[in-house]
């Protein structure tokens, strides 16, 4: 390799290909940040219900106090989250550490009766006593999950596999993972720009009111390598082996600097039960209808005497929905 392009190898990590104007900026409503809008909204409920209204109650303060406490508030919530709020709010939620566990389950696809109430029940919290005495909760993480199984769909010529999961109230979800051409340091730059551009365009067929997720990664193979170099030296004169070894090590020097990679990107794009109808139909009154007709299906389904058939064919209905 030329010294030029090790050279170009250091350096790319420090080096910045936009591809993407809007990359970075942030979205406002008029003047104000989107992400102070709903905390800032909350605190001028809040003081004006439980601190504004007992002072004028009590002592018949007027509306530019109102203000005073609204900007006060809303100034010293700016300074203490920041732009990036919930990194802020999360510091208040439990995530449970080392205590989540894996519960063995027996699978009950949803073709069985009793599935229903199998979703609907979360799994007992098992407990167990140190040597000390002291208890120790664990968490199944089927409760936070919501993972029912692996789904391979093969229908007019697509074959696809989809994570499938649902919720307490029934309603479905899927996550279907892609494999992309892997974004990496060491591409070029006129690379990296098409890759960047093929990816946004992708983003166009993804289904409205959906999400989805990138995965970057890179591993170090090297084993493989060593291996064929080890075999070539048992079989080779010592002269050629000094040559093998040095090889070898040569190889590790370059895995360890980073220039013997495999990279890898995967986009995960989710999809949703309760949006597929929505989707169909975007208009204000179908929106509306069909919410109502998703809060009421299950109920319309057991009215009209379909719930067993709907249950029977439900893996083919969401392989087809998908």
């Amino acid at each position: 390799m030329k010294k030029k392009d090790l050279d170009r190898e250091d350096n790319i990590l420090e080096e910045n290909v936009n591809t993407i104007q809007a990359l970075g900026e942030k979205s406002k409503i008029a003047i104000v940040p989107r992400e102070y809008l709903l905390p800032w909204l909350i605190i001028t409920t809040l003081s004006y219900v439980l601190i504004y209204k007992p002072l004028q109650f009590f002592l018949g303060v007027g509306y530019f106090w109102l203000l005073v406490i609204i900007i006060w508030f809303c100034a010293a919530w700016s300074l203490i989250a920041g732009r990036e709020s919930h990194n802020f709010t999360d510091e208040f939620y439990p995530v449970p550490e080392d205590n989540w566990i894996d519960v063995p389950q027996i699978f009950l696809p949803a073709t069985d009766k009793m599935f229903p109430q199998l979703v609907t029940n979360k799994i007992n919290s098992p407990t167990e006593k140190d040597s000390a005495g002291k208890t120790h909760k664990y968490t199944p993480f089927q409760n936070e999950s919501e993972l029912h199984g692996n789904m391979r769909v093969s229908i007019a010529g697509q074959d696809f596999v989809g994570i499938l999961r649902c919720n307490k109230d029934l309603e479905w979800s899927a996550s279907v993972p892609f494999k992309l051409v892997g974004l990496h340091p060491q591409l070029k730059d006129s690379e990296i720009i098409n890759y960047s551009l093929a990816i946004s365009n992708a983003l166009k067929d993804i289904p409205q009111g959906e999400s989805i997720c990138f995965v970057f990664g890179c591993r170090s193979h090297c084993d493989k390598r060593k291996r064929q170099l080890t075999d070539l030296i048992n079989e080779k004169f010592p002269i050629i082996g000094i040559m093998l070894e040095s090889e070898k090590l040569k190889v590790e020097e370059i895995t360890a600097k980073g220039l013997r990679q495999e990279w890898h990107h995967y986009a995960v794009v989710n999809w949703s039960q309760k949006n597929q109808d929505i989707r169909q139909n975007s208009d204000t009154i179908s929106v509306f209808i069909n919410s109502g007709k998703n809060l009421l299906a299950k109920y319309f389904r057991k009215l009209v005497g379909t719930e067993n058939n709907y249950w029977r064919n439900i893996y083919i209905n969401l392989g087809r929905d998908i």
